[in-house]
């Protein structure tokens, strides 16, 4: 037979990953687009774009870019798997489909919230502007 974790699962899990690392980056341009021209309309950013372009990688510490790698994909992979493994357990009728899907969205989403937060400790040491000692 074919083995459920091959053939459902593990596609699952890797596509949730992979878009959601590309979300971010899309949605990282866009606020970075978004806050040149917000900026240049209300004339509070007085440089050519090329300027700012050359001058955000300077505002970046190498932790943030690196932070940015298991920050996308371990909660896109978290998520994945929580929503699969709640998908997986539906027995019985088909009311029980919808039920199940909102639980898996909200254990989903708790657990991208947790993810995130241990990430945020061991990797800046600190949870928002609370720095952990």
């Amino acid at each position: 037979g074919i083995d459920p974790m091959t053939a459902l699962v593990m596609p699952r899990i890797l596509s949730m990953t992979i878009s959601i690392f590309c979300l971010a980056i899309v949605i990282a341009t866009s606020m970075l687009v978004t806050g040149y021209v917000i900026g240049w309309a209300v004339q509070t950013i007085r440089v050519s774009w090329s300027t700012y372009l050359w001058e955000i990688p300077r505002e970046f510490s190498s932790l943030d870019l690196l932070f940015f790698f298991p920050k996308t994909i371990v909660p896109g992979a978290s998520a994945g798997a929580v929503c699969c493994l709640y998908g997986l357990s539906v027995r019985g009728t088909l009311t029980d489909v919808p039920r199940v899907s909102s639980r898996s969205g909200t254990r989903a989403l708790t657990a991208v919230f947790i993810v995130s937060a241990i990430l945020s400790v061991l990797i800046y040491g600190r949870i928002l502007a609370f720095k952990i000692v």
